[in-house]
């Protein structure tokens, strides 16, 4: 098993009511019986977003992570995954999406959830 925990700076800009956008700029730390040799890697993310209600919120999230900066053994990844946002408040959420990882010349199903406080 592996667990990846990440530490992020998270701008984001909002065009209207309706689209929006967020990168993800951080380091992903990888733990467990399963990870890499060296386990930090650089995280780059874009994600676009449409709201199709008051509390419901579709995304496309592209994520790219490059372990050859820790690992040169390791090949970039790059996550394609859609998902959805739903808002229980105006201050707590949850996201959750499957997509696919692409690393090398292999495909991964891969899912997600989080939750997501806002201050």
């Amino acid at each position: 098993a592996k667990w990846d925990f990440s530490l992020l700076y998270i701008p984001a800009y909002k065009f209207n009511e309706i689209w929006s956008v967020l990168a993800l700029v951080g380091l992903r730390q990888q733990v467990g019986s399963e990870s890499q040799d060296k386990t930090t890697t650089l995280l780059l993310n874009a994600t676009v977003f449409a709201k199709i209600s008051e509390r419901i919120t579709l995304g496309m999230e592209f994520n790219n992570s490059d372990p050859g900066n820790f690992d040169e053994e390791e090949e970039p990844e790059l996550l394609v995954m859609p998902q959805v946002h739903i808002e229980f408040s105006d201050h707590w959420s949850v996201q959750t999406g499957v997509g696919c990882e692409f690393t090398g010349s292999q495909v991964n199903a891969t899912g997600a959830i989080r939750m997501i406080a806002e201050f």
